[in-house]
């Protein structure tokens, strides 16, 4: 499958504190073999996964990139958060989205997000 077989989305998601994230998916013709959510390194945003993502359309996966909160596209003061549970907020979003477009993306699930930090002691 040719990058011409594969559609390419850019649209914003809401999260939970009101901020607009900005989202790029690649979907590709037919039948979709699984999903794939990509979520950039901190100094990073979703135009540097573009080459990767349609290399997984082009196998059959769907795939998505958020930029998080102050990165890229995405609103937020730039490169800063007042806490690490906003950026595991911003993935929440991307999955909602990934899960309300792609029946069953939950049950073909490989990794699984834990939110809740270990207790120590």
């Amino acid at each position: 499958m040719t990058q011409s077989n594969t559609t390419t989305r850019e649209e914003r998601i809401k999260t939970t504190d009101d901020l607009s994230l900005f989202v790029r998916s690649w979907r590709p013709e037919g039948e979709i073999r699984g999903v794939v959510a990509l979520v950039p390194g901190f100094n990073s945003h979703s135009a540097y996964y573009a080459w990767p993502a349609e290399q997984f359309a082009a196998s059959g996966l769907a795939a998505y990139a958020v930029d998080l909160r102050g990165r890229g596209q995405s609103d937020g003061e730039r490169f800063y958060v007042d806490k690490f549970s906003d950026y595991v907020s911003d993935v929440a979003a991307l999955i909602a989205l990934v899960k309300s477009r792609e029946p069953g993306a939950s049950s073909r699930a490989s990794t699984c997000w834990r939110t809740r930090p270990r207790s120590r002691g």
